[in-house]
């Protein structure tokens, strides 16, 4: 873990033991990578329900991540049929969030009134509606340029930039490009450990990695389980056991001659699955 999210970690901790009412978060998730960044917001979540006493305020510039937090609230609701009190509070509250800010000349902008200009910046969390919130994706064709033009212009200049990237691709279908930011990512920046390190030694890039590596094979958003979904050309023979997929599901498949052959999937919970393969329904 990031030097940064160890510290805000303690920080968080130190706060607990006064058993502060109200505990004031100032951008928690500034500066993190997506996955980190993702589990700051549950580990909020977590504290709010181990003490539902205490008033959690995070003020964030980070609108995804807002929308994102404001979207699982009002999901996991409905999903679980908790019937919250706070749900009409949830629901007014996205219903008002101003559209993700956009700029026909550089894509997405850091903010309302920050065109993204220095594309060699190596974070993207100017880009998390598109990785890992998958808010803006490429199965909808008006989100298509707007993805192109802000991904394209993004020139990340950091091992970490990379995985980001790759994941991005991915959900673009680009898996030639996605690999050629992998190799890059794999010949330059990790060390024979498989560590990596910037300023310091860090674990979340190689993690970020392994999550990229991963979306090759299975995607799961959107409420649809992708087999196979953006493998590079030459990786004609492919497969994967018992991945795990959004839902309970446990995946299997297998891909031949540039063709996927068998899938398998089992359910642990016993809910609807949508799948997308290109196996040819008869």
């Amino acid at each position: 873990m990031s030097r940064a999210a160890l510290t805000r970690g303690s920080a968080g901790a130190r706060a607990l033991i006064a058993e502060p009412r109200i505990l004031l978060c100032d951008e928690p998730t500034s500066g993190l990578d997506p996955i980190t960044a993702a589990r700051m917001d549950a580990l909020l979540q977590a504290m709010h329900r181990q003490y539902p006493e205490m008033t959690i305020v995070v003020v964030s510039h980070d609108l995804a991540s807002l929308r994102w937090a404001l979207r699982t609230l009002l999901e996991t609701d409905s999903l679980l049929g908790l019937h919250d009190p706070q749900r009409a509070v949830w629901a007014d509250f996205e219903r008002r969030l101003v559209p993700f800010p956009y700029d026909e000349r550089t894509g997405y902008k850091v903010s309302e009134t920050t065109a993204f200009h220095d594309t060699t910046h190596r974070h993207y969390s100017h880009l998390f509606m598109i990785y890992p919130y998958r808010m803006v994706n490429w199965e909808r064709p008006a989100d298509r340029p707007r993805m192109a033009l802000s991904v394209g212009r993004w020139k990340g200049n950091q091992g970490y930039s990379r995985t980001g990237k790759a994941a991005m691709l991915l959900g673009m279908g680009d898996g030639d490009g996605a690999w050629r930011e992998m190799r890059a990512f794999l010949d330059r920046f990790v060390k024979p450990n498989t560590l990596y390190a910037e300023t310091g030694p860090v674990m979340e890039t190689p993690l970020a990695a392994v999550c990229t590596a991963h979306d090759f094979y299975l995607q799961d958003w959107g409420g649809c389980i992708r087999v196979f979904p953006a493998l590079p050309a030459a990786w004609t023979e492919a497969a994967f056991a018992r991945m795990r997929a959004d839902g309970a599901f446990l995946v299997s498949a297998t891909r031949q001659g540039g063709r996927t052959v068998w899938v398998e999937v089992t359910s642990e919970k016993g809910g609807p699955c949508r799948l997308a393969t290109d196996i040819a329904v008869l």
